[in-house]
């Protein structure tokens, strides 16, 4: 999560990185930042019960931030 956030930031102040590419990479870290216990807590031989654990994590990120879908859904329609 820390090699996201810090490639979020290098992008960001980038001379050579248009507004589109900044745009994309903070897309990243937003959905990242959401989905991050699937994205690395899932592996091929998960059962239901720890799957489910990871879903409630999800939902504790969204409560954590509730702005966060809007900024899921504002940056992605900003990158096309």
């Amino acid at each position: 999560m820390n090699r996201l956030k810090l490639l979020c930031d290098l992008a960001s102040e980038s001379e050579n990185e248009g507004a589109l590419e900044v745009a994309r990479v903070q897309s990243l870290l937003v959905v990242g930042t959401a989905y991050s216990p699937l994205i690395y807590g899932i592996n091929f031989d998960i059962t239901y019960k720890e799957f489910m654990k990871l879903i409630v994590q999800v939902f504790e990120n969204f409560k954590k931030n509730p702005n966060m879908t809007e900024k899921i859904v504002i940056v992605f329609f900003n990158c096309f």
